[in-house]
């Protein structure tokens, strides 16, 4: 294991980007493009952003820079997402760019994905190749422990063999650097946001309840059509079928997509836009959506379609339905009577000080000041 230690001189800790230099800041370019850049999902803003309000880094860099083969740094951290699923093997490339660094580089945020064909732990292990296991063997051998988003994914690591872990949920979660949590209030149907991910089977429901309810409608990727509202691309019968169930007629979603659907790739934007408007509940299926408005003073509710989400509501206690359950409602003012953070509230002091024993035991500096 790299040791943190580096005698003679300060601490220096470097945030490792997973995106490319400069992704978030592109402009003059399509908003495909730019969507490409922030790995296909504006949520990623969101997280990317937190982590380095957090960190005290002297340097941001990359995955691959030369500088990693030097001794210029102590300590680095990468934010990290559903990187434990079937078919993907990124992790086997991740792992043989963090061993050639002369110094610790740990992952935050590291989380497992199922699938309908692969619903438990047991069965994402299975999906793994072994060189996909040894890559990550690798990258949890060479830093003191990887923050990981909760028991779904520690089970996975267990059954590779990988016990040095910490379950710290999402850095997105924990804002206030003095340690406070922010109270929120009551929801209302007065002014309502939501978001969704297509290709569940709930999802054409939760377009119904938005339509009906004149909700606003935050896209965070290209999957719900976001050449409709960009490029003016006519809503067909073959696009309504990505929204299984829908009621509601291809012209209709439409016309609602063009009067309330928003994408931002500024998370300044986002964060205004929000809170100029006022809403008074948000509700759907994207994890960092939710956390966006939730961050932002607006109650949150979040429908759980799939494990990496159900897994971080659970983790941090975040008010949320199952898709079991949601399918048994069918009016928003049901979806408000759920959200409640009673437990967020309670939960929040213990999740934090995991958060900072995580960063502190393994060399990451950080701005994070509790009394």
């Amino acid at each position: 294991m790299k040791s943190t230690e580096r005698s003679g001189r300060k601490y220096k800790t470097v945030f490792v980007n997973a995106f490319p230099p400069k992704a978030f800041y592109q402009k003059g370019i399509g908003w495909k493009r730019r969507l490409e850049l922030l790995g296909s999902n504006t949520g990623n803003l969101l997280y990317v952003a937190s982590l380095k309000k957090q960190i005290d880094y002297e340097a941001e860099t990359w995955l691959g820079d030369p500088r990693f083969e030097t001794d210029e740094f102590s300590a680095g951290v990468i934010p990290t997402s559903n990187m434990l699923r079937k078919y993907y093997d990124g992790a086997v490339i991740w792992a043989d760019l963090i061993e050639k660094a002369a110094f610790p580089i740990t992952l935050a945020g590291l989380g497992a994905q199922s699938f309908d064909d692969c619903t438990t732990p047991k069965d994402v292990v299975e999906q793994l190749s072994e060189e996909v296991k040894n890559a990550f063997r690798k990258i949890a051998y060479q830093t003191c422990s990887l923050g990981i988003r909760g028991e779904f994914t520690a089970d996975c690591l267990e059954r590779i063999g990988i016990k040095n872990y910490r379950i710290i949920g999402c850095p997105s979660f924990y804002q206030n650097l003095d340690g406070t949590i922010e109270k929120i209030p009551s929801p209302s149907l007065d002014k309502v946001i939501m978001n969704i991910q297509n290709a569940r089977r709930i999802s054409g429901k939760l377009i119904d309840m938005g339509i009906d309810g004149g909700a606003e409608w935050i896209m965070q990727s290209d999957t719900e059509g976001a050449g409709v509202i960009f490029d003016h691309i006519p809503a067909d019968t073959g696009f309504t079928r990505k929204f299984h169930g829908m009621k509601h007629s291809a012209s209709q979603l439409g016309s609602y997509m063009i009067r309330h659907a928003h994408m931002f790739f500024d998370l300044s934007e986002w964060r205004s836009y929000l809170k100029y408007n006022s809403f008074t509940f948000s509700y759907g299926m994207r994890f960092h959506g939710n956390m966006m408005s939730y961050l932002c003073g607006i109650p949150a509710l979040w429908i759980v379609h799939d494990s990496r989400t159900e897994e971080l509501v659970k983790t941090l206690k975040l008010p949320y339905v199952d898709m079991k359950e949601f399918e048994n409602i069918n009016y928003i003012e049901e979806l408000v009577e759920k959200c409640d953070y009673t437990k967020t509230y309670k939960n929040y002091k213990g999740l934090l000080k995991e958060y900072i024993i995580f960063l502190e035991e393994n060399g990451i500096k950080h701005r994070f000041q509790i009394y």
